[in-house]
């Protein structure tokens, strides 16, 4: 008897090699169609996002949406604000990178697509605005960061209430409202706006001004100065002037009523403003320092 060993025996027939060919075949075809996908993903133009909301369908560009805005009306309003048909809704801006096109406070060049898709795809943490009309919604101020990387707040209305963040202020007048960052004032009363919202009592709406730049937090009314949303003690707001910088883009600020003169100073090390009387000067006859020696040399008392 003829015995042929397995180990020495090929097949030469064609048909015997098929499974391994398509194997080979397959594991190509997948590699490919792999390929094709990141880079379809990475052209997200190419996708016509209009055709699929309000209903997102299935594709590599989509998976990781967690909870869909939608795309037909979905509309950037400032800071990290935005909004579709459904309501109103903020990120923080430390988290501004993750959510938007740009890390930084310049929004201007932003792109729809990418930015819908970076906020659907759950890489940022956003939240609603409960019980913001969508529809009459307004951005009177975008948030933003202040001295010291502090993260100042937006503030909004729509038709029933004012918003700052994601809170509801209560008792603005919606159609008298003004915002002059910290302050916020309407027909009635001035808010500060640096923490939680509240009433700073005994200031006048009617003569109320907030000085530029915002980063003084400096403002006044008929009866007193304001620094930080607190009154200056012994101030007297209606005769309130500047006297200037002691150069251009200068961190030294000084400003006067009839009893003093006082002065804005930021902190060399963190740029945290502080508000200084100087000790002894005549608002009359008193001229802006002009030597840094000479700056250094006047006395000061922190308010």
């Amino acid at each position: 008897m003829n015995c042929i060993s397995k180990q020495n025996f090929r097949s030469n027939n064609p048909t015997d090699q098929m499974p391994k060919f398509s194997a080979i075949i397959f594991v190509i075809f997948v590699i490919t169609v792999s390929i094709l996908l990141l880079m379809n993903e990475s052209n997200h133009g190419t996708l016509d996002y209009t055709k699929m909301a309000p209903v997102i369908k299935s594709s590599s560009m989509v998976k990781n949406i967690i909870t869909p805005i939608d795309y037909t009306t979905f509309k950037y309003l400032g800071g990290t604000i935005f909004k579709d048909k459904n309501g109103v809704y903020i990120s923080s801006l430390f988290r501004r990178g993750d959510c938007f096109i740009n890390n930084d406070n310049n929004f201007s060049n932003y792109d729809n697509e990418t930015m819908w898709l970076k906020i659907n795809s759950g890489l940022c943490e956003y939240k609603k605005i409960s019980g913001a009309d969508p529809e009459s919604i307004e951005l009177l101020r975008p948030n933003s960061f202040g001295p010291g990387d502090q993260e100042l707040p937006a503030v909004l209305k729509d038709n029933r209430n004012v918003y700052y963040n994601a809170s509801v202020i209560p008792g603005p007048d919606t159609g008298t409202l003004v915002v002059d960052f910290p302050y916020l004032r309407d027909k009635n009363n001035i808010y500060c706006l640096l923490s939680s919202p509240e009433i700073i009592l005994g200031a006048d709406p009617e003569t109320f001004v907030a000085e530029e730049p915002i980063w003084m937090y400096l403002a006044h009314d008929k009866n007193f100065i304001y620094y930080r949303c607190k009154k200056i003690d012994g101030s007297l707001g209606s005769s309130f002037t500047w006297i200037g910088a002691t150069k251009p883009l200068s961190v030294k600020e000084y400003f006067k009523d009839k009893n003093s003169i006082y002065l804005i100073k930021a902190d060399e090390l963190d740029f945290v403003y502080n508000l200084y009387r100087v000790v002894g000067a005549d608002p009359e006859t008193f001229e802006l320092p002009s030597k840094v020696e000479v700056q250094d040399k006047i006395g000061l008392i922190r308010i």
